[in-house]
């Protein structure tokens, strides 16, 4: 690939990893000047300069989160649940291990946590028991934990860090 069409198709993208995660539009093309920056200072050859690109840009983002101290308090579970086709850093991580999960209970998940719904209105939406929902709950909770710490133990900021997984 010409390098020029290679730099025309990760500069949109680029753009759009670091949008989706941080809150300050402003530094959104600086980071991505300095993806450039890093690539090009030690980029051996590669047979894929993309991953590499992601990984150098899912790396300034784990800096730019511990400098700002801007870790999420509340990660889009939503957003994580339709995936964006690429693998790129934290929000892939937990979106994969969220995959792991079965359809439902994946949805219901999303509708507690992040939409905010209790397990009772949950089970009237679906005509199930509430036990159920929360038991369903409960399971996909600590099956997430569990793949959560086997993937990076250590907290958010070791996931932020390490989960190439």
């Amino acid at each position: 690939m010409q390098p020029t069409t290679f730099a025309k198709e990760m500069q949109p993208l680029l753009r759009r990893y670091f949008s989706r995660r941080l809150a300050n539009a402003a530094i959104v093309d600086d980071l991505v000047q300095e993806v450039w920056v890093r690539y090009l200072e030690k980029a051996p050859p590669l047979r894929n300069s993309r991953a590499y690109m992601f990984s150098i840009a899912r790396h300034l983002l784990v800096d730019q989160y511990r400098t700002s101290n801007s870790v999420p308090d509340r990660l889009d579970l939503e957003a994580l649940a339709a995936p964006s086709g690429r693998p790129s850093g934290l929000a892939d991580c937990l979106g994969g291990l969220l995959f792991a999960l079965a359809p439902d209970a994946r949805r219901r998940l999303v509708e507690a946590h992040q939409k905010g719904k209790s397990a009772a209105a949950i089970a009237r939406e679906g005509g199930l028991p509430a036990s159920t929902v929360r038991s369903e709950l409960a399971r996909s909770r600590r099956v997430l934990a569990a793949r959560l710490k086997g993937c990076c133990p250590g907290g958010l900021h070791n996931v932020l860090a390490n989960c190439d997984q």
